[in-house]
């Protein structure tokens, strides 16, 4: 299964506040597929997510190397990465949404 990552300027337990330097609040590790889950916000205040995907992988010098282009034996991956991105998105607006319930 996929390893998670948030960042340490959001917990856990909360929705995740907009980061300073704007860095991921989630990152989903597989095989080599990454994807990291930003928040961004808008002129009005609203806040968004937006997805960076990536694979990472060793060249003939052996030094390592990211790329945004997929082999077809990464798809499978790909998907089970970008499926999990959405989820966490998904539950991240659905605690951001209960708590400006509760205020």
């Amino acid at each position: 299964m996929p390893n998670y990552t948030s960042s340490k300027s959001a917990p856990a337990a909360s929705a995740p506040k907009i980061p300073a330097a704007n860095k991921p609040v989630i990152t989903i590790r597989y095989r080599g597929v990454s994807a990291s889950v930003f928040v961004n916000q808008t002129e009005r205040g609203d806040s968004f997510h937006k997805v960076s995907i990536g694979r990472t992988y060793k060249d003939d010098s052996g030094e390592w190397k990211t790329s945004n282009a997929f082999s077809r034996d990464d798809l499978p991956v790909l998907e089970l990465v970008v499926r999990t991105a959405f989820e966490q998105i998904l539950d991240l607006e659905s605690q951001r949404a209960s708590e400006s319930d509760a205020d």
